[in-house]
């Protein structure tokens, strides 16, 4: 286990406030376009699901 005052002498990384800003913001936006690319795979799905199941039954 490492103690606070030998862990706060480790030097860090630490980018500019707004780089960090700018980098948030295009992670949320990755993640928002993940969701809505996953919500439309879903839909595709049963969609598909669907189509299969009235081929089947000889509805088409």
């Amino acid at each position: 286990m490492v103690s606070k005052s030998r862990f706060s002498k480790v030097k860090g990384i630490s980018p500019p406030e707004n780089q960090q800003a700018e980098f948030g913001s295009l992670a949320r936006k990755w993640l928002d376009s993940t969701k809505t690319f996953r919500d439309a795979e879903e839909e595709a799905r049963c969609l598909f699901h669907s189509l299969t199941q009235r081929a089947f039954r000889g509805e088409l």
